[in-house]
This record gives C-alpha cells, sequence and structure tokens, in this order.
C-alpha cells in the first residue's frame, strides 16, 4: 500500500520542480535611453577572428527581447535576412526570449537560456549605457545555481530596414 501512495507523491513533486521561471512584460522606464529599431550585436564578437559566431540582441518597445547567436559569415553575406532568419527559427523556442527594462542609465535583461534537462530557468544581464547606440554588460548571474560573475561584452547598435516583430507565446502580461 505504501508504494502506491509514494508514486503519486514522487510525480507530483516532481511535475511541480519541473515547471519552467515565468517572466513577464515590464513598463519600461526610460524607453528612449536606446535605439530600438534595429539590433545589437557583440562587438566583442564581431572582432575576434577566432570566433565563427556573434551574440545579438533585438529588443521591442513592450519589453521583449530576443538574444542568441548568428554566424558572422552569414552577417557579412546578408546582414538583414540573418536577423530575419535569426528571428524566424527563435520564434518557437522559449530559450532566448526574455525582457528587459531601461532605468538610471542602465539596461536590465532577463532571459530563458537552455537547460540541460529539467526547467527553464533566467539568466540576468546588466549593463551600462554608453550612449544611444551602445551599452556595456558588465554584469551577468545564471538562475542555475545563482552563479554570478563580472562581464565585459560591448554591443553596438545596427538600423535594420525591416525589424523581425516580437510575437512569441512566451511572454504574459501579469495579471
Amino acid at each position: 500500500m505504501m508504494v502506491k501512495i509514494l508514486i503519486p507523491i514522487l510525480a507530483g513533486c516532481c511535475f511541480m520542480s519541473c515547471i519552467d521561471q515565468k517572466l513577464y512584460l515590464r513598463n519600461v522606464k526610460d524607453p528612449e535611453a536606446l535605439d530600438i529599431d534595429g539590433v545589437y550585436l557583440s562587438e566583442t564578437n564581431k572582432e575576434d577572428s577566432r570566433e565563427v559566431a556573434c551574440s545579438v540582441i533585438l529588443l521591442y518597445r513592450n519589453s521583449v527581447m530576443l538574444r542568441g547567436l548568428v554566424f558572422k559569415s552569414d552577417l557579412k553575406n546578408n546582414f538583414e535576412g540573418t536577423i530575419d532568419r535569426f528571428a524566424n527559427l527563435m520564434k518557437d523556442s522559449k530559450t532566448g526570449f526574455g525582457v528587459y527594462d531601461i532605468s538610471n542609465g542602465e539596461i536590465y535583461m532577463e532571459f530563458w537560456s537552455p537547460s540541460s534537462g529539467g526547467p527553464l530557468k533566467t539568466v540576468i544581464n546588466k549593463a551600462r549605457i554608453m550612449n544611444k547606440q551602445k551599452f556595456t554588460i558588465a554584469y551577468m548571474k545564471s538562475n542555475y545555481g545563482d552563479a554570478d560573475r563580472s562581464v565585459d561584452a560591448v554591443y553596438k547598435f545596427y538600423p535594420l530596414k525591416h525589424k523581425p516583430d516580437s510575437t512569441n507565446r512566451f511572454i504574459r502580461i501579469k495579471k
């Protein structure tokens, strides 16, 4: 009898702990601090000849963000098309989507990060805004084990003629 009762309890505990962290839309306090009608590229990745990929961040007026990696060779050959394909590929993936806020000369970003099993957790980046078209990520905290570290990653703005939209099914309005 004990085994029959214990299995549903264990299954319920596993189910409860396998729920992804939640992210909600925010009211961006200083939306004019950065240009967002384009994409931000990591200047560190872009300039390092040993790197084959470049980190990209798309920011949207509704506080949604999308981040990930694209091949540098693809950016050189077809910049706009590469960003568009990247965004379309990411639409069905929770990892890479997140939310951001801007206040006091800083941008605070929180996004889902890939998991090696179990629920998705978030990573938090804090960046100093250098000007309307450049910011430097200075701090990163992973909610997988609460690891945090200092970083120095410069992101520069590149305008897009057609920016992919931020429609996704993962980020909701907090009720």
